[in-house]
């Protein structure tokens, strides 16, 4: 009965089989009977840790000259972004253009023969006529793309002791006549009222003065209690902090947070020695965003294929074109490439890798005594085990 045997999974395959099964592409196949296999391709993967400042100016900043005596205080809110860890890395997966079929006739079946073939979970051949090895593969960590939370301004700056209303007393005097007589009635009405800036800058001016007064006097001993050196460096700190809090109602604050964004690219083989992708755009001033955003520097990422398999490349296509029927398997010869991120011309970071499909695919024969074994990440001969008979 005719079976087709599909792999997708990790499994070892042992049936039986004759000298004259033949593997051909995929696509290309028309029997039942066999068994599918893969060869892979190589992802590269970038993963960007981007750094977000945002300066949220000081409420009274337009009064620090006034008050502070420091006049190149910014009077904005700016938002610049900086890209400060950029990680290059690959992994692998089937090739959709190296899908190979393993073909066999119901005559080979019935035959006491046995062949092996080990594959991986994603259908990537390992092995020939032999077992897997028992490799713990590295696993990649994934990496989530998280947005910083919008920081309310209201909430980042603390008036504390500078209260932004005041108490206001309107006095009315009415002079009253009895008879003959005249009396002064004096009446005295309290009510509250908003601070302007100048008002509340000028408290807090005030404050910042008298918390360094009290620092100085701390340090040289004028308080009468002797208080031991560690609680005397923590009240310093709480003063200093306090201080801080009210030198940034003029001088602003910086709140600083972290992005992380990954992007995945397959380079496409094929004859040009230089490939690219353009993976985002980048701006000073809005961090990542869209390839088609009209805002932003393009960021990409790019591959010069080094060809180092050109010079056997054409006899490898020889072998392949005159093995119509063939008895083995397909296997892989890896190229290399210098692969770089650039923002615009200038080159971030650049790292040689192996790129899987920029190399060459051959054939290898093999006989009922031959072994062959794989690299499961470049699908290249890893050994060959022949046994010669005499």
């Amino acid at each position: 009965m005719k079976k087709l045997l599909a792999v997708v999974v990790s499994l070892f395959i042992l049936f039986s089989v004759s000298g004259q099964n033949s593997i051909k592409p995929a696509n290309k196949s028309l029997s039942p009977n066999g068994i599918y296999y893969s060869l892979p391709q190589t992802i590269v993967h970038v993963d960007l840790k981007v750094k977000k400042e945002a300066f949220y100016a000081g409420p009274l900043a337009d009064y620090a000259d006034d008050f502070l005596g420091e006049s190149d205080v910014q009077t904005n809110d700016k938002t610049t972004y900086s890209i400060t860890e950029i990680t290059l890395t690959t992994s692998t997966q089937p090739d959709p253009e190296q899908f190979f079929f393993v073909e066999f006739t119901p005559e080979e079946l019935d035959e006491s023969r046995r062949l092996i073939m080990a594959l991986d979970e994603a259908g990537l051949l390992e092995g020939f006529n032999t077992a897997p090895e028992k490799e713990e593969k590295k696993k990649r960590k994934s990496i989530v793309t998280t947005d910083a939370a919008d920081t309310d301004k209201s909430e980042l700056f603390d008036f504390q002791a500078v209260n932004a209303r005041k108490e206001v007393k309107d006095t009315t005097i009415r002079m009253i006549t009895v008879d003959t007589s005249v009396k002064k009635d004096i009446s005295v009405t309290t009510r509250w009222q908003n601070k302007t800036k100048e008002e509340m800058a000028r408290d807090a001016a005030q404050r910042i003065q008298k918390i360094h007064q009290d620092r100085y006097y701390l340090a040289i001993g004028y308080q009468e209690t002797p208080y031991e050196e560690g609680t005397i460096k923590y009240m310093d700190k709480q003063l200093e902090k306090r201080q801080d809090e009210y030198r940034a109602l003029f001088t602003g604050k910086t709140v600083t947070s972290f992005e992380e964004f990954s992007f995945e690219w397959i380079p496409e083989s094929g004859t040009k020695n230089t490939t690219q992708k353009t993976l985002c755009k980048f701006s000073l001033h809005s961090g990542i965003r869209q390839p088609n955003s009209s805002i932003g520097r393009p960021l990409i990422l790019q591959a010069e294929n080094e060809r180092t398999t050109q010079n056997i490349e054409k006899h490898a296509t020889k072998i392949m074109n005159t093995n119509k029927e063939k008895k083995g398997l397909h296997y892989r010869v890896p190229d290399f490439a210098r692969v770089s991120l650039r923002l615009d011309e200038e080159a971030m970071i650049s790292r040689r890798m192996r790129i899987n499909q920029f190399g060459i695919v051959s054939y290898a024969p093999w006989t009922e005594d031959m072994k062959l074994k794989l690299h499961p990440e470049s699908g290249a001969l890893k050994y060959i085990d022949l046994f010669y008979k005499d």
